[in-house]
């Protein structure tokens, strides 16, 4: 009997491994906004721009990924010298994707998006903040040898270099794009002949754990390595307690990843004054509105705001019917006001007309935008993004009094009400 095949045990190493990085940096990153193999018309012949491009709001990353076919054939000088060239491959499809973005006049750029369709971008690529060549070493490998090849700015967009694992790692641990940019520019004042060295990350991000995430780095790998070895037992604790956090981040994370698909049959039993808060059966714009208000916070941000979230539904167990919700306050997003609830033994639309009441007396209240997130008898959850177009009626305050008006102070950073 002829066992099947494996459908990945027949495509190259390569191209599975370009796809698994998609899903990798989709975790934390958000999967609507990883875009791999973005296209371009050069002429009549279709051409990849790069490899992948992480894209939302203000927000843009360039990445040219270098794989081997068989990472063990390769060891010491051997592997070495397959880097620089893999790395200077990489660094001239980014300066080309650079260009392409750049051109006058524009050049359509589409991608194929396993979730979205065919995404678009009719004027161009976005300004880009980084470009970064990704080559596949598992050693550390300078490729300060082949330095005049490997630019470190083109045009005004700084490039950096990494080996693969130590790219993804960072993105494990810092989770945003925007701390994933903070860490490059922390990065970038180290000397140039520090940032030709792929492979060896560990110390640099240790030595940017312990100093609180510096704005600019240390002058070398070796001074970040002396300061992360005078404390261990500190070193140690910030990673017990960061790894203790990121569950709350994952939390976040999966409220914007669930916002990817529909739920079956939604519309069933919903009134139609409910139904209108909802897209139209084709549109996702409003879902991607959400999405990627979650996808520009901050890791800490998404820690607090998980924590919040845990919370109500880690209380709610303790009764067998009920809806709990807290509200949240962050200094650093002084336009939104965050509510969490998390209901028991209610039905769909008593949930949703819950929602549009806690929206309201929230925005009303705290004359806020509302981001509302519930959990829905840990079955589901209902999001809505409410936008304050117009001062607050006076039902609404009183609303928003009856139900926010006692609030308790837990942190400088939030305020919880329940």
């Amino acid at each position: 009997m002829k066992m099947p095949q494996d459908p990945l045990s027949t495509v190259r190493r390569t191209i599975w491994t370009e796809r698994a990085i998609e899903d990798f940096l989709a975790l934390p990153l958000i999967h609507e906004f990883v875009y791999r193999s973005p296209q371009f018309l050069d002429g009549s012949v279709q051409k990849e721009v790069a490899d992948y491009l992480v894209y939302h709001g203000n927000t843009s990353i360039f990445l040219s990924l270098k794989c081997q076919e068989n990472p063990s054939d390769r060891t010491g000088e051997k592997l070495a010298a397959w880097a620089r060239k893999a790395a200077q491959k990489a660094a001239s499809q980014l300066r080309g994707a650079l260009r392409t973005g750049m051109a006058k006049p524009i050049k359509p750029i589409w991608c194929e998006h396993p979730r979205r369709g065919r995404v678009e971008f009719p004027n161009g690529l976005p300004r880009i903040d980084y470009a970064i060549a990704l080559v596949e070493v598992l050693e550390r490998v300078d490729l300060e040898p082949v330095a005049d090849r490997l630019p470190l700015n083109f045009q005004g967009t700084s490039i950096a270099y990494f080996s693969v694992n130590d790219f993804l790692n960072l993105v494990l641990n810092l989770r945003s794009t925007t701390d994933l940019l903070a860490y490059l520019n922390f990065r970038s004042s180290l000397p140039p002949s520090e940032l030709r060295i792929i492979g060896a990350e560990e110390s640099l991000y240790e030595y940017y754990l312990l100093e609180g995430a510096p704005s600019r780095g240390p002058t070398s790998r070796a001074e970040a390595q002396h300061l992360v070895n005078l404390q261990p037992k500190r070193l140690m604790e910030i990673i017990e307690e960061k790894i203790k956090n990121n569950r709350y981040s994952e939390l976040i994370e999966g409220v914007a990843n669930a916002l990817a698909e529909r739920l079956p049959n939604y519309d069933i039993g919903i009134p139609k004054y409910l139904l209108e808060n909802f897209d139209p059966p084709h549109s996702r714009v409003n879902y991607l509105k959400m999405q990627e208000f979650l996808a520009e916070l901050r890791i800490g941000e998404r820690i607090q705001l998980g924590q919040a979230f845990e919370s109500v539904i880690t209380e709610l167990r303790q009764v067998p019917k009920g809806l709990l919700f807290k509200a949240m306050l962050l200094n650093s997003r002084p336009d939104w006001v965050f509510l969490f609830a998390s209901s028991k033994g209610f039905d769909r639309v008593e949930v949703l007309q819950c929602k549009e009441i806690l929206v309201s007396g929230a925005m009303g209240h705290y004359n806020r935008n509302c981001f509302a997130v519930i959990d829905r008898d840990s079955e589901g959850l209902e999001v809505k993004m409410g936008m304050l177009n117009s001062p607050p009626t006076q039902s609404e305050l009183e609303l928003g009094q009856q139900l926010f008006g006692k609030l308790k102070v837990i942190s400088k950073n939030f305020l919880l009400g329940m």
